[in-house]
């Protein structure tokens, strides 16, 4: 009886562990990031690493681009004012 009882724990904690690693693994492979390209913008672009067009860099969390380009608008600016935004907590100073 007592081999019995020491199975069934074995068992369960073997099951748990396991049925917790899978729910984990299927935890991260759903959701959506930038390397993947599950992420849109606002145009439903496809948002890659780095900078895009208008001057952002959405894993950088930083926009460096035309003051105007800040908007997405339909066609990229190419001359104005530029503009450099730093959105993370700690801000970088340039020389």
């Amino acid at each position: 009886m007592r081999k019995i009882k020491k199975f069934v724990i074995f068992l369960s904690g073997t099951l748990a562990l396991f049925f917790l690693s899978t729910t984990l693994v299927f935890a991260k492979t759903q959701c959506a990031t930038i390397d993947l390209g599950s992420i849109t913008d606002i145009n439903n672009n496809v948002i890659t690493l780095g900078y895009d067009q208008y001057g952002y860099n959405y894993q950088a969390h930083m926009f460096n681009g035309f003051a105007d380009n800040y908007s997405r608008p339909a066609f990229p600016v190419t001359e104005g004012d530029k503009l450099i935004m730093d959105n993370r907590m700690e801000l970088v100073k340039g020389g």
